[in-house]
């Protein structure tokens, strides 16, 4: 979604909003550089949410088994750049809450949990 403001234009985009296929990392990036241009157009409330199981098992530049400590290291920049986040967990087990939670730590955001989630 471009840089808005706009409610309206969030919920559209939400309902189109493919899931799956993105790397966690890359994510998490991208809201840096979303965060980045809210700055320069003086928008001063900038909340990435996350929709996320956490089985981040593609990094963005790191092989399979560094995947979480790339994570741990991008979740350090989000602080750093003061990003205020939103992680929703939409895993259906109960399994999954720990890591879900765990990554909301890092990235010092706020956690909740999506009942019922599913791709329509």
């Amino acid at each position: 979604m471009p840089l808005s403001q706009s409610v309206e234009l969030a919920r559209r985009a939400l309902d189109l909003l493919p899931t799956g296929g993105m790397p966690l990392a890359a994510a998490l990036l991208a809201a840096i550089d979303v965060a980045q241009q809210a700055r320069v157009c003086s928008i001063r409330q900038k909340v990435p949410v996350l929709l996320t199981d956490r089985r981040a098992n593609i990094g963005w530049r790191a092989r399979r088994e560094e995947v979480t400590e790339e994570l741990q290291t991008i979740s350090r920049a989000v602080v750093t750049a003061s990003i205020q986040t939103i992680a929703v967990n939409t895993q259906r087990t109960y399994l999954s809450w720990s890591k879900v939670r765990k990554l909301t730590e890092r990235l010092a955001g706020e956690y909740t949990y999506l009942s019922n989630a599913q791709g329509e």
